[in-house]
């Protein structure tokens, strides 16, 4: 497929507008399979849907719903990131959507998801036999324990303390043993929290330090799944793709994984997409007006 110069990509909404009653625009250029097959089954029965308009980043995508007058439907869908977690990134402008999660890529934590695309991976165990092998319970526990090396990221980020934090990559919280399954490693994790607050306070005091803190664990205790703050995307995805080669001995790509998961998570995570798409196209048909949408 021939690829469209950056100055052309938001102009793609205009040669979409036949096929399409609504344009969503996405961050990633890379992920558009992914992005297609996911949205496509959200907006299914609810409008017209062909294709998102990745603009190549988070900053292209809201600028250009900032700068987005026209009457016709728009959704711009940008990641929560560590500015979410912090509890720090909120939005009045209507067309523009953050996910409550730390990445869209959260939403493919699915149990479900992945009983059926090991189902299909393995092509000769079945559901039950997966489900026994799965062992979802044990498997989330042992990722729960990446929780509070993400409220450390976001402190950090809240503080801007310029320190590495996300980038550090699943890698750098995993045991791996030749042949043996890679596993999060606690020791690890508590080396890296210990390693950011030294950073931290080099340049915050102890007050400050502890203050936001707190904040950011009382708002992670608040969510009906923690787990959602930690990157689907840097390390939850990863660890799934271990853990359905642990099951089936079958190896994927991580873009072959994302597009199959988005294939069968739980479409209920999305009601408040749909909801905003609702509202969006009562905009666009019968000319309705608003002030902005705090999320």
């Amino acid at each position: 497929m021939p690829k469209l110069p950056e100055r052309a990509l938001s102009s793609q909404a205009v040669l979409l507008r036949p096929l399409q009653d609504i344009d969503v625009f996405v961050e990633d250029s890379h992920s558009k399979e992914f992005y297609n097959a996911l949205m496509s089954r959200v907006l299914d029965g609810l409008v017209r849907f062909f294709s998102v308009i990745p603009l190549g980043g988070r900053d292209a995508v809201e600028k250009r719903s900032e700068n987005d007058n026209e009457p016709r439907a728009s959704l711009y869908l940008v990641d929560g990131d560590l500015d979410w977690v912090a509890g720090e990134h909120t939005s009045r402008n209507r067309r523009l959507y953050i996910h409550q999660c730390y990445c869209i890529e959260n939403y493919l934590f699915c149990v479900e998801a992945m009983k059926s695309v090991i189902h299909e991976n393995s092509g000769v165990m079945s559901i039950n036999e997966i489900e026994a092998a799965l062992n979802w319970e044990e498997f989330r526990k042992s990722l729960e324990t990446l929780i509070p090396l993400f409220v450390e990221f976001a402190v950090a980020h809240a503080l801007g303390a310029g320190i590495k934090t996300v980038r550090r990559g699943y890698s750098a919280v995993i045991s791996h043993v030749r042949g043996a399954q890679p596993r999060i490693d606690e020791g690890k994790i508590v080396a890296i929290i210990s390693d950011i607050k030294n950073g931290i306070l080099a340049r915050h005091s102890e007050q400050e330090y502890e203050s936001k803190k707190s904040a950011i664990n009382a708002r992670v205790a608040s969510l009906d799944d923690r787990l959602r703050i930690v990157s689907g995307k840097d390390f939850l995805l990863p660890m799934q793709n271990f853990e359905a080669h642990r099951v089936a001995s079958q190896r994927m790509t991580t873009e072959s994984l994302m597009l199959r998961l988005a294939k069968h998570c739980d479409l209920s995570q999305f009601s408040a997409i749909r909801e905003r798409c609702v509202f969006l196209m009562s905009e666009d048909q019968f000319g309705l007006t608003s002030e902005g949408i705090e999320q």
